[in-house]
This record gives structure tokens, sequence and C-alpha cells, in this order.
């Protein structure tokens, strides 16, 4: 299951097959989806942004339930990013960049509700906007940082900044960790919006980074639909 412009979909790796299964947002065309990830219930999860980057926020954030219902949990998104879960499954953490905060939900895991939305960290001024994220198995979050050249390592419970990890791209946009032993932090950038400049500057604009940061990731969830 993933997230496309218009819509969720499946898609078959093996034969590149790719089908809408539905677009809560078939109103809004201004409108596109963004980050994506499963629940420990196999719901697959993504959020909407203004296409445009105006800076309107008439994004939400969606649920595809295993059954093919769809939930809106909330609008007046204005880009939709960083979706993980505790390993206790109590614990929801979402993303919405322009606002800078990294926000907590209580989560139920039997009913895909979330509820008393709270801030744990708020990237600093200057400091970039927080974009994709992953968990650690310590419970850590590692965000990235669109415009902040880097990667933050956070303790949501505190708000303490543990770790960052400096990269030679300004836009870093999502990480996830990977191998065998869940121990490598793979991590996307972007090249949108750089000229020659930009380009000459940051060579590896729009590539993936390979990082070992000496802790263990969590594993995925996969869509039980």
């Amino acid at each position: 299951m993933v997230a496309v412009k218009n819509g969720l979909a499946t898609f078959d790796p093996e034969t590149s097959r790719l089908q809408v299964v539905t677009d809560p947002e078939a109103d809004q065309p201004g409108n596109r989806f963004n980050d994506g990830k499963c629940d420990p219930e196999g719901r697959f999860w993504a959020g909407t942004m203004e296409d445009a980057e105006t800076g309107l926020s008439t994004g939400a954030l969606y649920s595809l339930d295993t059954d093919g219902t769809v939930k809106k949990h909330f609008d007046g998104v204005g880009v939709s990013n960083g979706l993980v879960w505790t390993a206790d499954a109590k614990t929801f953490y979402y993303n919405d960049s322009p606002t800078r905060s990294v926000d907590a939900f209580d989560y139920d895991r039997a009913t895909g509700s979330i509820s008393r939305r709270r801030s744990v960290f708020e990237v600093p001024d200057g400091q970039g906007y927080p974009d994709g994220m992953s968990i650690d198995s310590d419970g850590k979050l590692w965000v990235c940082l669109w415009g902040g050249w880097g990667i933050l390592r956070i303790d949501p419970t505190n708000g303490e900044v543990l770790a960052r990890i400096e990269v030679p791209v300004e836009r870093v946009t999502a990480c996830a960790f990977g191998d065998s032993d869940l121990e490598t932090l793979y991590v996307t950038t972007a090249s949108i919006g750089l000229d020659a400049e930009g380009h000459e500057k940051q060579p590896h604009a729009g590539g993936v980074f390979r990082l070992r940061p000496g802790v263990r990731g969590v594993p995925s969830f996969a869509y039980g639909g």
C-alpha cells in the first residue's frame, strides 16, 4: 500500500502495477498525499498537503482500515509528515512540518483512534523543519530536518536532543532503519528548488545516504487488508 498524489494505492513490485483504491480528497485537486506508514494493526496512515506549497493548511490526516474504510482524523494540516508508533502501541508521533513541532497522541490500537495531542519537541527557528521520522528500539525519535542539513535523535519524554547527524544536503526528507540487523539508517534527501549554484554546492542532493548510528531500529508494519 502506498500514498500517491491523488489517493491511496496498491503497488505490486513484481509487475510494477499501481492501482488507486481510494481518493478521499477527490474534491480537493489542489492537494496531494505525502508521507504514509502502517500502524501496529495493519491500518495504512497517510496525510495530505497543499501541492503548490503557498502556506495554506488545507491538508488532513487519514487512515485506511483493513476493511477498506477511510477515516479522517483531523484537518488543518500544512505538510503531513513523520508517522511512528511506540513499541507498546500506546503513543503515536506525527509531524506537521510548518509548525516545527513534533507532536504526540494517545493511540488506541483496537479502534485506531488518536487523542490528547501535545508537542514533545519544537525545532528551533533557523534549524529547519521536521520532515520524515523513524523510531528506534529505545523509543527515541529520529527526525529529519528539511532545510536543516541533518537528523536529530530526540528523547520524546523530555525533549532532549541526544544526537545530531550532519549530512551534506540541506533538505533531508525521510529515514528508515534497515538491513538484517536493523542497525543501518537509510536517509533520503531532496534536490527540489535548488538552482545551478545550489546543485554545484550540494552535488549529493537527491541522494540516499546509509548510516550506522550505533542503535537498532524496529520492524515496520505491513498493511493488513
